[in-house]
């Protein structure tokens, strides 16, 4: 594929092609059939990601797998291949949709016989799909309002209590196992020392997928899925985001939180303040510290909420060095330039401010553009269709119309043409043979004449210059 995407690449393109075409749609079922098996499905989804032209992508994957990809995501080996499927797909395309639609009622099937991937697939192509790439920004909304509800119905999560508790069902699969790990949080201790909130093994666990979801609902932008998620993490307690903070998993949730591009200005900040008194704590854990360092980073935060941060590092510098989490986050937050120079620490991080309030102006003014840009392409496609529609409301009667006057004027020269015939056939038949060549002598005649014109001419200009010649 590399090669056929070179500049000499038409002949490999070609080839490609007709090599995915062969593989995919010489025998349908006995692709089908390939996928469920693990050396096949390798091969499909390597065919899959071969395809280098996009219309003959959306062909074959249309032929092959439309109202076939319930089937094959339920078997252990072909769900890899409806994941790729997905993948590929381009965004905001008709054929999306309709994958879409076979597999969002089967969300609940699919979370509970660990085909979790194939939901994950879905959100991903469906959130991820920016309004830009879709055909206009309220398509791309609707169909993450859809994805959302989906997933929440599938998790028991309906109504607008339950909602809050959308990333709890996603980390925590059952209302059973989020019970018993909120029991387990009550238990711990985060004043003390690390080893004392270090306790993990003994407590249910972050599930993956789910994280993964999370992080694919909140990294979503604008929308309802991103409203959603941002609502249900500020729903965390404190113990419980610190928590989340110390685990593998649930430590990328946090992370995805702070990094969003929501409006959940309040969330952050709200989140944010759960971290300050344990700032050494969280420093000196090897998952804790790339949260606290996603949060100093955070555009929500104000200055005044670092420099507590960087106090709070300040306190405990010397313990916090000896660990390599904790070196990284004091490089983060140059805790020894605020030591030492605080003005100029100050100084900087207004000017990092300042730069990303400008960059997030000239963000949110090209979206805007972009949206009127689009907006008036619609509205000039809308107009030259109903004018299409119109012309050709009308055509039937113009033509008509236009038939008939043609038709009737064709008939008019016709019966023009046929009496001028008929006139000079008459003025013929009654002249005599022998005037019949009186013409061509009368027009010799006339050339004769002029002739003698001309030389007269030539001959009285001539004597009027030798006159000119013997009077000088």
């Amino acid at each position: 594929r590399a090669r056929s995407e070179s500049q000499n690449g038409s002949e490999f393109k070609t080839i490609l092609i007709r090599l995915c075409k062969a593989v995919l749609t010489k025998d349908i079922e006995t692709t089908l059939s390939v996928c469920r098996h693990m050396p096949g499905s390798r091969l499909i989804e390597c065919t899959v990601l071969s395809i280098p032209d996009e219309e003959v992508l959306i062909k074959l994957l249309k032929k092959v797998f439309r109202g076939k990809l319930w089937e094959l995501a339920g078997d252990s080996s072909a769900n890899y291949v409806v994941q790729r499927v997905l993948s590929v797909v381009p965004a905001g395309s008709s054929l999306l949709v309709q994958f879409l639609d076979e597999l969002e009622p089967q969300f609940h099937w699919l979370l509970e016989n660990q085909r979790a991937g194939v939901v994950l697939a879905c959100v991903q192509a469906a959130l991820l799909s920016t309004p830009a790439a879709s055909k206009s920004k309220s398509s791309s909304l609707q169909l993450q309002k859809r994805i959302t509800a989906a997933l929440a119905s599938a998790l028991n999560a309906t109504g607008t209590s339950h909602k809050r508790c959308l990333i709890h069902l996603l980390l925590f699969p059952s209302h059973n196992r989020l019970l018993r790990w909120q029991d387990y949080v009550k238990t711990l201790d985060f004043d003390g020392s690390p080893s004392k909130s270090n306790g993990h093994s003994s407590g249910p666990r972050v599930w993956a997928l789910g994280s993964l979801i999370a992080q694919a609902l909140l990294s979503a932008g604008v929308g309802d899925a991103s409203r959603c998620a941002f609502d249900s993490v500020a729903a965390f307690s404190r113990d419980e985001v610190l928590c989340l903070s110390q685990d593998a998993a649930g430590s990328r949730v946090l992370e995805a939180f702070f990094n969003g591009k929501g409006d959940g200005v309040k969330e952050k900040r709200a989140v944010a303040e759960y971290f300050v008194p344990y700032v050494a704590l969280l420093s000196m854990d090897k998952n804790a510290s790339r949260v606290l360092e996603s949060c100093f980073r955070c555009d929500a935060v104000e200055i005044e909420f670092r420099e507590k941060i960087v106090e709070r590092l300040l306190q405990q510098r010397d313990e916090i060095a000896e660990t390599p989490s904790g070196r990284f986050v004091l490089r983060t937050c140059r805790a020894e330039e605020y030591r030492t120079r605080k003005d100029r620490w100050r100084m900087t991080e207004n000017a990092r401010d300042t730069k990303r309030e400008v960059l997030n102006d000239l963000l949110q003014d090209e979206k805007r553009i972009d949206d009127q840009v689009r907006e008036r392409q619609e509205k000039s496609l809308k107009k030259r269709k109903r004018r299409e529609a119109r012309e050709e409301s009308m055509n039937p009667t113009n033509n008509s119309e236009s038939m008939s006057m043609k038709r009737a004027s064709e008939s008019k020269k016709k019966q023009i043409l046929e009496n001028l015939s008929g006139i000079t056939s008459e003025a013929h038949a009654h002249e005599p043979k022998h005037e019949q060549a009186e013409p061509a002598a009368d027009v010799s005649a006339i050339l004769a004449a002029i002739s003698q014109v001309g030389s007269n001419k030539t001959q009285g200009s001539e004597k009027r210059k030798k006159s000119k010649k013997n009077s000088e």
